[in-house]
């Protein structure tokens, strides 16, 4: 799945990928970028969708790091 890729691609570049739509960094924006998801004819959509369905069924997670005083998420992969 290509979600799951890029997240894993994404991550050992040592990029966080939020799950939090206003975030600059939230997953199906920075993924639709990726050439991988262009030659696949991916749109942001498709990938919204695909993180629904994956934290549904457990396979993404939501892991929260920083300061106690400034909070924020980032996905990982189960």
């Amino acid at each position: 799945m290509m979600f799951l890729q890029l997240l894993k691609k994404f991550t050992e570049r040592g990029e966080n990928i939020s799950p939090a739509k206003k975030a600059n960094s939230y997953a199906p924006t920075r993924f639709v970028e990726a050439p991988e998801a262009k030659l696949a004819g991916l749109r942001k959509r498709d990938f919204e969708s695909a993180m629904e369905r994956l934290l549904e069924a457990g396979r993404v997670k939501i892991e929260e790091y920083g300061y106690a005083s400034r909070r924020a998420s980032r996905l990982i992969v189960a």
